[in-house]
């Protein structure tokens, strides 16, 4: 039996109330960040628990699959995401990658 957060979805959630990293929310958080650095008596931000991409039921997504990330994905390989976790397909083993860096960009902002 198939792990039952592998395998196809139908319609991608909206990424509602979860701000992803390759919107302009990238662009507008450091500034946010720095005012409240700027204006108030904190030392700096914990980054726990982290999330990247809807919070639906199951089957999860490997991702978020907003717009952006669709545009950007397809922008920098010439790739659609994938529709399912498929790690026999190179497809969805680049989209992992890429996913990690555009993570670890985001951190490094």
């Amino acid at each position: 039996m198939a792990h039952p957060d592998v395998g196809q979805w139908s319609d991608p959630p909206e990424n509602q109330g979860w701000f992803c990293f390759n919107s302009p929310f990238r662009d507008w958080l450091p500034h946010y960040l720095t005012e409240f650095l700027d204006y108030l008596d904190l030392d700096g931000f914990y980054f726990d628990d982290t999330n990247w991409g809807p919070h639906d039921s199951r089957p999860f997504h490997p991702s978020c699959c907003c717009d952006y990330c669709k545009a950007l994905f397809g922008e920098e390989t010439g790739l659609k995401i994938p529709t399912k976790v498929d790690f026999d397909s190179l497809t969805f083993r680049r989209f992992v990658n890429w996913r990690a860096e555009k993570l670890r960009a985001f951190f490094t902002i």
